[in-house]
């Protein structure tokens, strides 16, 4: 028997710091057995993403590719609003327009095929931060993308203005460099510019946490993913008609991405990261 955490169905936000319940309730990690599925969870404790300066997209040899150009940067800070942590945290920054920090994790990826017989159901999460909220500022993307395609590097996978890089593919939160304090759930699918699926229902404030996620289950062609922050189901969600008629994102594999992209303001603009989780389930897996 699966051991689940007994919550669902939050319609109050829940700041904690933790994994949300009404998120992970379904997926009973703590009792998955080899070939249910897979777990990852990175809290950036391990100073394995510092970086310098880098003109290439640089594998660190961790699961992760990172890049940084002009003055964006991939860090470890030992604090947060000016108070010291004893935390894993990972900061993306940039100080002047053009700037960009990312990274990206290969290896074990998701996939979000729309269709229950080529993919599990899969469960994200990130608690996440940014330093102001500022016009002109930069432009923020945190969930997945295609990680084999995706070349990182000055344009990608952001570039100014709010677009994206036709690489590969992206699904996740997004904030507009004149977004101000609204996080939009979006997708693209190899195309430079992200489809919303919501620009009004999620927020983000500054040097302030907060979690956000999504559940997949092909299952549900009516939300077949489902978006959340702090816990709480956002209203908009994206169909499985919608996904299976897409032609690159739910086609390949997608794995973790986050990255800031400065615009004229963007000077000392950080995204933050405190941590990560997702996991998949095998396809026809049962828990």
């Amino acid at each position: 028997m699966q051991t689940r955490v007994g919550y669902k169905g939050a319609t109050n936000p829940d700041n904690s710091r933790g994994p949300s319940p009404s998120i992970w309730s379904s997926a009973g990690i703590s009792g998955w057995e080899p070939g249910v599925g897979y777990h990852f969870f990175d809290d950036f404790k391990e100073p394995g993403l510092v970086v310098p300066t880098i003109t290439t997209a640089a594998d660190l040899g961790n699961g992760y590719k990172a890049y940084n150009t002009g003055s964006g940067t991939v860090t470890y800070p030992t604090s947060f609003n000016s108070v010291e942590y004893n935390i894993g945290i990972l900061a993306m920054g940039v100080d002047t327009a053009g700037d960009q920090g990312s990274i990206m994790r290969y290896g074990r990826p998701l996939f979000l095929t729309g269709l229950a017989s080529t993919s599990g159901k899969a469960w994200f999460e990130a608690r996440i931060a940014t330093t102001q909220i500022v016009t002109n500022d930069a432009q923020i993307f945190v969930g997945f993308g295609e990680t084999d395609n995706q070349t990182l590097d000055a344009d990608g996978p952001l570039g100014n203005a709010n677009v994206c890089n036709a690489e590969g593919s992206l699904i996740g939160f997004q904030r507009e460099e004149d977004g101000l304090g609204v996080l939009n759930t979006v997708y693209a699918d190899r195309g430079s510019s992200f489809t919303e699926v919501s620009a009004t229902e999620a927020t983000i404030k500054a040097l302030t946490w907060t979690r956000i996620g999504f559940v997949y289950d092909p299952s549900n062609s009516a939300k077949c993913i489902k978006f959340f922050q702090d816990g709480v189901e956002l209203a908009t969600g994206i169909t499985a008609a919608v996904l299976k008629a897409l032609t690159y994102l739910d086609a390949n594999p997608l794995g973790f991405t986050a990255a800031i992209f400065a615009d004229s303001a963007g000077t000392s603009s950080y995204l933050y990261l405190d941590w990560i989780r997702y996991a998949q389930l095998e396809v026809g897996a049962v828990i």
